[in-house]
């Protein structure tokens, strides 16, 4: 297609960098050490916060249904893992007990099959434990390749600070962007937006249920095709603008992807899935790839071109 002219030069936004507070230092050490913690068996009923290990069937109208099954599943009561009001009624309960646990799926529940409805799960407790924590010293930083509590601490913090950084950079680009779109009204091909709809759609149902085909969530659930197609539209056309601001952008600037630089990003993709540079290559066509880097390109374009940098203070 015809690429329209791009005024990106003008748009300017502020960058705004949250800062690393001692909070968030402490909040990521208790998440880590929540992960290496221990179980110990419990004699006894158990409490908010231990841990039970269960066999449980989930029933709707008397009949199981498929995904309600697990067999040794450990479950932290008071974690809200489980649909709400289920944890609740395991207290109390020791090794060895069964019962009933009555629930009503949330309305919104991404299994539209079982969303609203009311569940009878028949659980049966294995065991009772109590969950603990190992103690923040010099061991505990040992394990994770520090000599002392301070240089566990001085790296979470560098962590959390590259994060925040990475956010309000994500946060500023998303804003330009924003704007761009908002300011470029042109005119988009019919034929072009019904595609763009129907790709909005498809990818939607995937994240949120699981579901590749649009006629088959419209059979399952009874939906209307065409009021789900009105309903996303409006952020499908924005989604539309965005990539043709972009493919614009990367036309005017005459950006370009050398065989370094697309091998590069293929070995970049390999470590971040574990895999080789073959399979990305197998799996992902060329063009695919080349288009990320140009569109990459762009956007660092835009972050250098339009924004405003905040200032970055770390907190210790």
């Amino acid at each position: 297609m015809n690429y329209p002219k791009i005024e990106y030069k003008n748009v300017k936004v502020k960058e705004v960098t949250d800062r690393v507070t001692p909070q968030m230092i402490d909040a990521a050490i208790a998440r880590d050490m929540e992960g290496h913690a221990m179980k110990e068996p419990k004699e006894g009923p158990a409490v908010n916060h231990d841990i039970v290990n269960i066999d449980f069937t989930g029933y709707v109208d008397d009949v199981a249904f498929p995904g309600g099954e697990g067999k040794g599943y450990d479950l932290e009561l008071g974690s809200g893992t489980f649909i709400p009001g289920f944890e609740p009624q395991l207290v109390g309960l020791s090794a060895g007990d069964e019962k009933s646990v009555f629930v009503t799926f949330p309305k919104d529940y991404m299994e539209q099959s079982l969303a609203g409805k009311k569940a009878e799960f028949k659980c049966r407790v294995n065991g009772v434990y109590t969950k603990k924590l190992p103690e923040l010293n010099d061991e505990f930083a040992s394990h994770h390749g520090f000599n002392t509590v301070a240089e566990y601490r001085a790296d979470i913090s560098g962590r959390i600070e590259e994060d925040l950084k990475n956010n309000a950079r994500f946060k500023a680009i998303n804003e330009v962007m924003e704007k761009l779109v908002k300011a470029n009204r042109f005119e988009i091909p019919k034929d072009l937006m019904d595609k763009a709809i129907d790709s909005y759609l498809a990818d939607f149902l995937v994240q949120y249920y699981q579901i590749t085909d649009i006629d088959e969530f419209c059979r399952a659930t009874g939906a209307d095709r065409e009021a789900l197609r009105k309903q996303v539209a409006p952020a499908a056309e924005n989604r539309l603008r965005g990539d043709i601001i972009m493919s614009s952008i990367a036309e005017e600037m005459n950006f370009t992807v050398t065989s370094e630089e697309y091998e590069h990003e293929v070995q970049h993709i390999a470590e971040s899935y574990y895999t080789d540079a073959d399979t990305v290559k197998k799996t992902y066509p060329m063009e695919m790839i080349t288009q990320n880097i140009r569109m990459q390109k762009v956007l660092d374009l835009l972050y250098d071109t339009c924004v405003e940098k905040g200032s970055r203070l770390i907190l210790s």
